[in-house]
């Protein structure tokens, strides 16, 4: 997140981390209570009042990471079930987190060289959108890397390389994106090219 302001609820887990405070509550702008626990190599925020949204990021000892987020109520057939609770989280955003705990880990040499990701029961709306783009394109590799999270893991540097990388689980596909510096950079100084193009033709046009 280098050049970015840090939103205030990374800024209070990034606070709390230098002061080695592992686990304990503090209180967001919108005024939800969060649990945390902090570990060199694990990152844990739990709303305490709607235990159903959380997040979660991990590196084990072969560098490989993982991530678990939970941003919005997955829509029931009892809405009862749900009417007074929160349809989205105002202060957890997936991205927001996911750069947050790279660079987390990054302090602490323990950048992931491959995330693991799980799709299916778990993750509906990434699985769904890979068997679209599957059926779409009919390769596995190309459908991975037009999901949401296919996009979000590729602006961090981290892609699916072959179809090698996925493999078949009984509630849907697992995926592991590995991080390429070389294509990164090549994928970020055409993304900032792009933006000065546009930028400049949006100033012609004006």
């Amino acid at each position: 997140m280098t050049g970015e302001t840090l939103p205030a609820i990374y800024q209070y887990a990034q606070d709390l981390a230098e002061k080695n405070k592992a686990g304990g509550t503090f209180t967001t702008e919108a005024g939800r209570i969060i649990n945390y626990q902090i570990d060199p190599n694990r990152l844990h925020l739990v709303d305490k009042e709607d235990p159903y949204y959380s997040l979660m990021a991990f590196v084990n000892e072969a560098r490989q990471g993982s991530f678990h987020m939970v941003t919005r109520r997955t829509r029931t057939s009892h809405p009862a079930l749900t009417k007074n609770l929160l349809n989205r989280h105002p202060d957890f955003y997936a991205g927001q987190f996911v750069s947050f705990a790279l660079d987390y880990f990054a302090e602490r040499n323990l950048t992931p060289t491959v995330i693991r990701d799980a799709w299916g029961s778990d993750d509906p709306i990434n699985y769904a959108q890979f068997k679209e783009f599957e059926q779409k394109y009919g390769k596995k590799a190309r459908a991975m890397r037009e999901t949401w999270s296919g996009k979000m893991f590729g602006s961090f540097g981290y892609y699916v390389t072959s179809e090698k990388a996925i493999e078949a689980t009984r509630h849907g596909v697992v995926v592991h994106f590995t991080y390429n510096h070389m294509r990164h950079r090549v994928d970020s100084t055409i993304a900032r090219a792009r933006s000065l193009l546009n930028r400049a033709t949006s100033h012609k046009g004006a």
